[in-house]
């Protein structure tokens, strides 16, 4: 075999590695033991160290009251489907299945200002505007990775 030839086939064999590594990893859960739990992380290391436990249990009391359910409502369809295929179309119960699901999704919010309340009132003016600076930052960035203009 040629140089080339060899350097080639070295480098597939790496690529091929690396993606099956990756897909074992995800499939056996391996990188779910690395991951944080979202803003939450970036907001325990602006917290000064002896105020970090009664916030992490405000946090986690919220975390265990409503399951983590990522996305908007669109992805909650499937609960809609189900009614809206029917033979026959029952628009109140279609209603009543939308109405739920959007009452569960703005209990969250108020659920969500309820724990901000918590730790705001733990913290001094001082420590809150440490917090709110690292969320906007976060929020920037986050925005600016999701939203790429071309």
């Amino acid at each position: 075999m040629s140089r080339w030839v060899k350097i080639i086939f070295f480098i597939s064999l790496a690529l091929n590695f690396a993606v099956i590594g990756v897909v074992a990893s995800k499939k056996l859960g391996f990188h779910k033991k690395w991951r944080h739990w979202g803003m939450q992380h970036h907001v325990l290391k602006v917290i000064p160290e002896e105020k970090r436990p009664q916030v992490k249990k405000i946090l986690e009391d919220y975390r265990n009251s409503y399951p983590h359910r990522r996305g908007k409502m669109i992805r909650s369809w499937d609960k809609f489907e189900d009614v809206l295929l029917k033979e026959n179309f029952d628009r109140a119960e279609f209603l009543e299945v939308y109405s739920k699901e959007l009452e569960q999704h703005n209990q969250r919010w108020v659920n969500g200002g309820k724990v901000i309340a918590d730790i705001a009132e733990l913290l001094t003016v001082a420590e809150r505007k440490e917090v709110l600076k690292k969320i906007k930052r976060k929020m920037k960035r986050r925005h600016r990775h999701h939203h790429k203009h071309h």
